[in-house]
């Protein structure tokens, strides 16, 4: 895993088409809700085991001796819902990968679909744990032309004892930290959608307004220029701790983004003052935390982290009948490998460096101002 700035990490997106605190009172140990047997009530971390960093460790919260809620560990694939299909790349909705969490979280995992935005839901947190949305062009144009005027409500279609209450969050000291922002939605309706608590996390107030708020903010810039798909969520690995003993707080939030014909990346941003930020691929983040939030991405482009600078262009391979092919990709079709002739570039400075490197370093938004073959 690679630890850099958000500001660096994002920029190389934009433009590639060319300890918790204020909580006293909040917080408390988890025990409400509905609980699995005690037998479940510590579950294995995957096989990633200490590689999951600094995104993880520097964002558990402190709690007492009663240990990990059970959930605390990455959503499970559920059952379809034609309406929000499209919200999916191939239509696949994001797959638990780890069993022993799928165990955890099948009995209370329910599909929301929504106008704008389509959720996985636990009835053992009480937040979603996956809300997956598509942005392109024309609706980033109309959501900019929308006044946020909505108000918080629970989610009625959820049983009681599963979904979140204005009341859990009042008082806590917690941001109601939108995970399909509302600055999204293209229509009021769909806005006032957004803010329905299924769609909301408890999130500290100085990463909600900084880091993830800049995220949020660039993912649009970036959808102005072509179809972006999303996925965001919760990680409650190490969770301990819970609005009124209902709600889990998570230790970290996720942002997974695939830009259509450009790539994929996923932001884990520990969910405290920190908010220390960390880009993974997607088969990276899958590996680490058991969620695989675009099943369908195939080849390299699980692969290749797309903040550290554009993928190489598709290896074409020729098939029986004569045409050329990729060798990888989306349901069979986004192919992307290894195996450019190598470039260099030379940066405004004067040095010269090999194409990945000077994007990794620079970011897309610096130009070169020279090019040759190694």
């Amino acid at each position: 895993m690679l630890q850099r700035s958000l500001s660096a990490a994002i920029a190389a997106l934009i433009l590639s088409s060319c300890g918790v605190t204020g909580n006293e009172g909040g917080e408390s140990t988890w025990e409400g809700g509905p609980q699995p047997a005690t037998s479940q009530s510590e579950q294995a971390n995957n096989s990633s085991g200490s590689s999951q960093g600094q995104a993880e460790s520097q964002g558990k919260e402190k709690g007492s001796s009663n240990g990990k809620h059970p959930a605390a560990e990455p959503a499970m694939q559920a059952t379809g819902q034609a309406n929000c299909s499209h919200m999916h790349p191939g239509g696949q909705i994001p797959k638990i990968t780890n069993a022993k969490y799928d165990e955890v979280i099948r009995p209370t995992f329910k599909e929301l679909c929504y106008r704008s935005f389509h959720l996985g839901h636990s009835g053992r947190t009480r937040t979603a744990l996956w809300s997956a949305e598509v942005l392109d062009p024309q609706k980033i144009e109309l959501a900019s032309r929308i006044e946020r005027d909505s108000e918080f409500k629970p989610e009625t279609r959820l049983p009681k004892t599963e979904r979140s209450e204005l009341t859990d969050y009042r008082g806590s000291g917690f941001d109601r930290g939108h995970l399909a922002p509302s600055a999204d939605m293209p229509s009021k309706e769909s806005q006032q959608e957004s803010f329905i608590l299924s769609n909301i996390v408890p999130q500290n107030g100085k990463m909600n307004g900084g880091v993830w708020r800049e995220l949020e903010i660039e993912v649009r810039k970036r959808a102005r220029k072509g179809k972006v798909y999303l996925v965001t969520g919760p990680i409650f690995r190490g969770s301990n701790s819970a609005l009124k003993q209902r709600v889990l707080i998570p230790t970290s939030l996720y942002k997974a983004m695939y830009v259509v014909d450009k790539g994929a990346v996923v932001f884990v941003i520990t969910n405290d003052n920190n908010a220390a930020t960390t880009t993974l691929s997607i088969d990276q983040f899958t590996k680490i935390y058991g969620i695989d939030p675009f099943p369908a991405l195939t080849g390299s482009v699980r692969t290749h982290n797309l903040a550290l600078g554009p993928m190489p262009e598709p290896k074409k391979q020729e098939s029986s009948d004569g045409s050329n092919s990729d060798s990888s990709g989306i349901a069979g079709s986004v192919g992307i490998t290894s195996g450019q002739p190598c470039e260099e570039l030379q940066h405004k400075s004067g040095v010269w460096m090999k194409k990945p490197k000077f994007y990794e370093t620079y970011g897309l938004y610096e130009n070169p101002i020279n090019y040759r073959r190694c």
